[in-house]
């Protein structure tokens, strides 16, 4: 159909709508006065586990195969008022604007049954022991827009809101507190300069470095927290060298002596010669205090370094942020 250019007599219905007629599913009783739901089809459908409400059906509807018209899908049509209505209501009481689902053909609630029951509507006053419910398909659209928008805006929030501390090479020490020294090959590991700054491990070390870093007071503690470490090798023999990353939190009132070792091994550092890569220690949230004040972390190589040197080239904490309200 192309776009007309001269006036088009569109029929309107009511702004707000009242009621409306929908097909009947197949095999179906319909009761009259009970909440009606609507299939994956858009046909009126007795209430049913995760269909959403249309409205109250205002007669009997028998779409059953013993009917007349034989109870196939869409055989008859039903007349669905939108509204207000009075309904039984199970567990918590609603509050006013509340949404509530449907729990049987004359029963809401406010518990979706973890999403398993479909929405009823808003509910609009508790009175006479019913909850009173705006309903109507206009009612379910606005609160599925809204419940996705909700989930939307939390997913953008937790993807994209993350926090990073970045700790330069320079910000390590050695275990003993003894500041880094530079690298001298077979003797004492150190620091190397080619092109910036870097940390380089001899063959056989075991001796960690350390750093502590502060952790802002918007960390989620109920996520995990991630070590990101930039590492290379020189040499091409020890493919399964991994990093060894000790780590400790400390919160306010804390011994700083009081946590446990929450850190890990890193994958297997098998990349190119020189290449530099990205290998991670993740600690897991239940290892995460909720509002840590520091936390150090140990860096060392495997035993399995036998044959090649470990460059280390900084270090990346990442964290989520606390979700905004």
């Amino acid at each position: 159909m192309t776009a007309t250019a001269a006036f088009r007599p569109t029929s309107f219905g009511p702004l707000v709508p009242s009621k409306g007629t929908l097909a009947v599913a197949a095999n179906v009783l319909i009761i009259g006065g009970t909440i009606v739901t609507v299939d994956a089809d858009g046909r009126a459908d007795v209430v049913t586990a995760g269909q959403h409400a249309a409205g109250i059906a205002h007669a009997d509807y028998d779409n059953r195969t013993t009917a007349p018209e034989g109870g196939g899908a869409g055989a008859i049509d039903a007349e669905i008022k939108f509204g207000i209505a009075g309904l039984e209501y199970t567990g918590t009481a609603p509050n006013p604007g509340q949404v509530v689902y449907v729990v049987d053909n004359q029963t809401v609630s406010t518990d979706s049954d973890s999403g398993s029951r479909g929405i009823a509507g808003y509910c609009s006053e508790l009175r006479d022991g019913l909850c009173w419910v705006l309903m109507g398909p206009t009612v379910v659209g606005q609160i599925v827009i809204a419940a996705t928008e909700a989930a939307q805006l939390d997913n953008l929030q937790a993807d994209v809101i993350v926090g990073e501390e970045l700790v330069p090479i320079t910000a390590f020490t050695k275990a003993a507190g003894a500041p880094l020294v530079a690298f001298s090959d077979g003797v004492s590991d150190g620091l190397v300069t080619s092109e910036g700054i870097m940390y380089r491990f001899n063959v056989g070390s075991t001796d960690p470095i350390w750093t502590t870093i502060p952790m802002p007071s918007y960390l989620d503690g109920s996520e995990d927290v991630i070590i990101d470490l930039l590492v290379s090798r020189e040499g091409a023999t020890d493919t399964d060298v991994v990093c060894t990353v000790g780590a400790y939190f400390v919160s306010a009132s804390d011994v700083y002596t009081a946590d446990t070792d929450c850190g890990g091994d890193t994958a297997a550092i098998s990349e190119a010669t020189t290449a530099v890569v990205e290998k991670s220690v993740t600690i897991d949230a239940a290892d995460v205090p909720a509002s840590p004040l520091l936390l150090s972390f140990s860096v060392v190589p495997s035993a399995l370094l036998d044959s090649d040197d470990l460059n280390i080239h900084g270090a990346i904490v990442k964290f989520s942020r606390a979700l905004t309200s």
